[in-house]
């Protein structure tokens, strides 16, 4: 009977996406869709490349901060603005 490999290599190719991922702040489940490794794999071959995946907080963090960033963008693209849940249309003042 053929012996298995128990490990797949890294390709040149592989190591680049996964820096090109974290770089863009790709999460860790996401990883484990797109290379189809294992969690620990993943974050293995990160350690050797000399980067980590954000943890949960630090993505949460990065998203919370962003949400001006992409309101300022809207304000300067002149998107209109489209009501969406909670969100009330401005109220109409009346002069006297």
């Amino acid at each position: 009977m053929a012996k298995r490999a128990l490990h797949r290599g890294w390709s040149d190719e592989d190591s680049e996406r996964l820096r090109a991922h974290i770089a863009r702040g790709g999460s860790l489940a996401r990883a484990t869709v797109i290379f189809g490794r294992t969690e620990q794999a993943l974050r293995a071959h990160a350690a050797v490349l000399g980067l980590k995946f954000l943890t949960i907080n630090e993505l949460r963090r990065r998203a919370k901060g962003s949400a001006p960033q992409l309101e300022a963008a809207r304000i300067h693209s002149h998107a209109p603005r489209q009501a969406g849940a909670g969100q009330t249309e401005p109220a109409l003042e009346e002069n006297g």
